[in-house]
């Protein structure tokens, strides 16, 4: 359809060039015509000019795939005034404007299911695959086309039958149709697709509607939200991969640090063995020569000392470094920890981003980024304002049983410590970043060994380790869960657990695009 917008859209779309919006701002629609057999629309306006005269201009359409086009054409001369495309045109402004030249095999739609299975038998006897057939033998627009195959494969249906079903819906049930991109924000391969009928293969992303207009001004908003969403995510994901780098950076410093530092133990039992050997030593420049005492047989070992001092100073000298050695290690582990606290964190946040269904999950994981000091305001465009919490993700489980998942660092520390009951049972994926997962049964019952197959098998799924094909997850009873102080959100001691290995998995029937 063609469509004029009346309310502000945020949709990513250029503005139309100014001479064709004086057009149709200016002028009076007299006449719209469609070409039989190609997707050519063409709109006939006319205007009068200041002296009165009557001037006919045409704004041709072709809905050509991705070469889609307008044509701003003078009536008389056929001199193309302008042009907007998202593509390079096949006419530029000042050619002379000829129509499309229909695609090979092009043919009206036909009136029966005998005349179209004549054509779709005389199709396939020039070589074309039994699909591409069904497209020429009909007439049908790409949609329907599609629909008449898939009820055929699918279905079981005949290929005439399906023909006459497909064509019955066009006569009784002629209703504009808007389907909607089934990847969501996350494919921007993803299309929109507008159809006059139902479509059997994509019935659950339809949106029915009552005009073209309506449809039209839906398609405009929920693209302009699907963009900005698009656009959020890919600046959270810049965000979050710029700090994984640099604590990653950081954790093999601390480590290498921790490595080049002395072993505070060889150092102890070098003062040890300076004093216990003190009545025996033989100085030989800058080494001691004493008998070990831990040696059965009384060996002799080598110690490095400086010569400037006695043996009793060096051997305080080896207790000093020792300590700080000591201190120095005490300082760099609880230096590795925190980053390990802090990456798995972030990989949390990573996680939660891979997961996000939409702009409400974007828009919470931003201001959790935000309020935890990852990310500045302006950092990121808003596909949403700020707003309620986001609740955990809820499914139905085996026995009557509920499956409660969190969406973020945060959201996971509300669900532990918030939602959680003293019956439910606490899963996560065993060493690797996940969401906490509850599984909480009816009451009075108790958890049965396939719900906590069915509730380890999602919090494999909601981990960094979905892609393995066997995971290790942890599940306790809530009461041994303990929140860690001054940790990042979300990061939990589990006191006790036991553990099952199973294969990443959500319910039956369940999607991740689903919330």
């Amino acid at each position: 359809g063609f469509f004029l917008g009346t309310s502000p859209s945020r949709a990513p779309h250029r503005k139309l060039p100014v001479r064709l919006s004086k057009l149709i701002v200016g002028s009076e629609l007299v006449d719209v015509r469609a070409a039989p057999l190609d997707r050519t629309v063409l709109f006939e306006w006319r205007r009068s000019r200041p002296s009165g005269v009557q001037e006919y201009l045409e704004l041709v359409v072709e809905w050509v795939g991705t070469r889609s086009a307008a044509f701003l054409v003078d009536r008389e001369t056929k001199e193309i005034l302008d042009v907007y495309s998202f593509t390079t045109p096949r006419r530029i402004m000042g050619e002379t404007y000829e129509p499309l030249t229909p695609p090979p095999g092009a043919a009206l739609a036909v009136d029966s299911a005998r005349s179209f299975m004549e054509r779709w038998t005389a199709a396939r006897r020039e070589g074309l695959g039994e699909r591409r057939a069904v497209r020429l033998a009909g007439g049908l627009s790409p949609n329907l086309a599609e629909d008449v195959w898939m009820l055929h494969v699918h279905e079981g249906i005949a290929l005439e039958v399906a023909f006459e079903t497909v064509r019955e819906k066009i006569t009784n049930e002629p209703r504009p149709i808007l389907v909607v991109p089934s990847g969501g924000f996350r494919d921007p391969r993803s299309r929109y697709r507008t159809s006059l009928v139902s479509l059997s293969y994509r019935s659950k992303w339809e949106k029915p509607f009552q005009t073209f207009n309506e449809a039209a001004q839906y398609y405009l908003n929920d693209a302009g939200r699907l963009a900005l969403a698009r656009r959020q995510s890919q600046e959270l994901g810049t965000v979050l991969r710029r700090k994984l780098k640099k604590h990653r950076v950081l954790l093999e410093n601390v480590d290498g640090d921790r490595k080049r530092l002395e072993d505070p133990e060889i150092l102890r039992r070098r003062g040890e063995l300076l004093l216990a050997g003190l009545s025996s030593a033989k100085k030989t420049g800058g080494e001691v020569i004493v008998p070990d005492p831990y040696s059965p047989d009384g060996d002799l070992v080598r110690v490095p000392i400086d010569p400037r001092r006695d043996i009793v100073q060096n051997a305080d000298r080896y207790f000093e470094r020792s300590r700080r050695m000591e201190r120095s290690v005490k300082k760099l582990e609880g230096r590795t920890m925190l980053l390990i606290d802090e990456l798995r964190y972030l990989e949390t946040l990573e996680l939660s981003l891979e997961n996000a269904n939409g702009a409400e999950d974007l828009a919470a994981l931003a201001d959790e980024m935000q309020a935890e000091g990852l990310m500045l305001r302006a950092e990121t465009g808003r596909a949403t304002e700020p707003g309620e919490l986001v609740g955990p993700r809820r499914m139905s489980g085996m026995g009557g049983c509920e499956i409660l998942v969190g969406r973020s660092a945060r959201s996971n520390e509300r669900l532990t410590f918030e939602a959680a009951t003293a019956d439910d049972f606490w899963f996560h994926a065993l060493g690797v970043a996940g969401a906490h997962v509850l599984l909480r049964t009816p009451p009075g019952s108790d958890a049965r060994d396939e719900q906590i197959h069915q509730a380890a098998a999602v919090a494999a799924y909601y981990s960094k380790a979905r892609g393995s094909t066997s995971v290790e997850v942890m599940y306790t009873s809530r009461k041994n869960i303990r929140k860690i102080r001054k940790a990042p959100p979300g990061t939990v001691r589990v006191t006790r657990y036991h553990s099952i290995r199973v294969r990443p998995a959500l319910p039956e029937g369940r999607s991740n695009k689903e919330k």
